[in-house]
C-alpha cells in the first residue's frame, strides 16, 4: 500500500512540474499523462522490487538465528513458518556458495520437513554431486528417488544404495531400502536375505525385530506361491 501511495505521489508531482506544457494543449496533455502514468508505474515496481530484495536479505541475515535453533529441535522445534524462512536463506546463500555441499544437504533437509519433495530432491542431488562418496548425502538422495514413481529415478536410487552397502556392509537404512525394493520387484530372495542380514546387525531386544520377522515370513509365502505357479 505504501509503495503505491509514493507512486501516486509522483504521478502528482511531475503532473504539477508539467502543467504549464500541458494545459494549452490537450493532445500533448494526454500524451503527457500516459507518459507519466508509465514514469509513475515504473517507480512503483521499481520501489516493490527494492521492498522485495531488502525483505530477502533481512531473511538471509537470520541465518545465525537458525543455525541456533536447530540446536534445539528437539525441545523446541521450528514451526512451519520457520522452516519456510530458514529455507528461503538457504536458497539465497547457496546462490553466493554453490559448492557448499553441507548447505544443500541441510536444505534438502527443509525440503522433507516441508513436504516440498522436488527442494529435497534437487538438494540432495547437488549435495551428491559436490561430494559423491559422503555415505549420508548417498543414503539421503537414494531415499528420495526411491519414492519416485519413475523407473528410472528407482533403478538410480537402487544403484546408489548397492553403492552404499559397498562402502558400509552394515548400514540398516540401505538394507531396508533394498530389501523393500527386491520385495517390490518380486524379488524374494534377495528381499529374504537383505533382512535376514539386518536381523543379524540387530540386537536381540530391538522393537524391530518383529516387523523384519513379518516381513521375511511373508517374502517367503510370496516366493512359493510364485514358485507354485
Amino acid at each position: 500500500m505504501m509503495w503505491l501511495i509514493i507512486g501516486l505521489l509522483t504521478l502528482l508531482v511531475a503532473l504539477i512540474g508539467f502543467y504549464p506544457l500541458l494545459k494549452n494543449n490537450k493532445l500533448y496533455f494526454v500524451s503527457g499523462f500516459l507518459v507519466l502514468g508509465i514514469i509513475a508505474g515504473l517507480s512503483y515496481f521499481h520501489l516493490g522490487a527494492w521492498q522485495a530484495q531488502t525483505m530477502l536479505d533481512k531473511t538471509a541475515d537470520k541465518l545465525p538465528y537458525f543455525y541456533e535453533r536447530i540446536e534445539e529441535q528437539e525441545s523446541k522445534p521450528l514451526s512451519e513458518q520457520e522452516m519456510q524462512q530458514f529455507a528461503i536463506g538457504l536458497r539465497l546463500k547457496v546462490q553466493q556458495t554453490p559448492n557448499d555441499d553441507q548447505r544443500w544437504f541441510l536444505l534438502g533437509q527443509l525440503g522433507m520437513a516441508l513436504g516440498d519433495g522436488k527442494l529435497a530432491l534437487d538438494s540432495y542431488a547437488k549435495a551428491h554431486q559436490i561430494k559423491p562418496d559422503d555415505i549420508d548425502y548417498k543414503l539421503a538422495y537414494a531415499r528420495i528417488l526411491m519414492f519416485s514413481d519413475d523407473v528410472t529415478d528407482k533403478n538410480q536410487g537402487e544403484t546408489l544404495l548397492k553403492q552404499v552397502i559397498r562402502q558400509d556392509h552394515s548400514n540398516l537404512d540401505a538394507l531396508s531400502l533394498l530389501a523393500f525394493r527386491y520385495f517390490e520387484q518380486q524379488d524374494y530372495k534377495m528381499a529374504i536375505v537383505s533382512w535376514s542380514m539386518m536381523l543379524k546387525l540387530m540386537p536381540e531386544n530391538d522393537p524391530k525385530r518383529d516387523l523384519l520377522e513379518r516381513s521375511i515370513r511373508s517374502a517367503r509365502d510370496a516366493l512359493e506361491e510364485l514358485q507354485g505357479k
